[in-house]
């Protein structure tokens, strides 16, 4: 048990810190694209963030492959990745309209996902889309 906790710690400690930093850098990279597809290219917000969308998930595929998990790129590895992208943001997306219905106020709802998207997001990518065991 204890060598579990062990593993586990040293896995949040490098893994996960590897996986947030390739996260902000893929938030960084969504938003720019929106930006310049709207206010450059006159671009509808709907179509810049879904080609924002897909180009962020290819770079971070591709950091969290290399980079985070230390595995080869194939298109089966992205296309389980995609999956498990496309599954939090339906996860994500459902937390947020359960919380208008509750009548929770928006901030504490985003608040909760902030905390929560990542951790799921991340052992959902691990173990899926990467193969990783515990």
């Amino acid at each position: 048990m204890r060598n579990i906790a062990a593993k586990l710690q040293s896995l949040l400690r490098t893994e996960f810190v590897l996986f947030c930093c390739v996260g902000v850098a893929n938030t960084i990279i969504h938003a720019s694209i929106v930006i310049g597809l709207v206010e450059v290219a006159g671009f509808r917000s709907t179509i810049a963030n879904t080609a924002a969308f897909f180009a962020a998930n290819v770079f971070s595929y591709i950091c969290n492959a290399r980079l985070t998990f230390k595995t080869a790129l194939s298109a089966r590895g992205y296309l389980r990745f995609l999956s498990s992208s496309l599954f939090v943001l339906a996860a994500t997306v459902s937390i947020a309209a359960a919380g208008e219905l509750a009548g929770v106020h928006y901030l504490v709802a985003t608040a909760c996902l902030m905390i929560v998207s990542p951790l799921s997001s991340y052992l959902l990518v691990r173990h899926f889309a990467f193969g990783k065991r515990a």
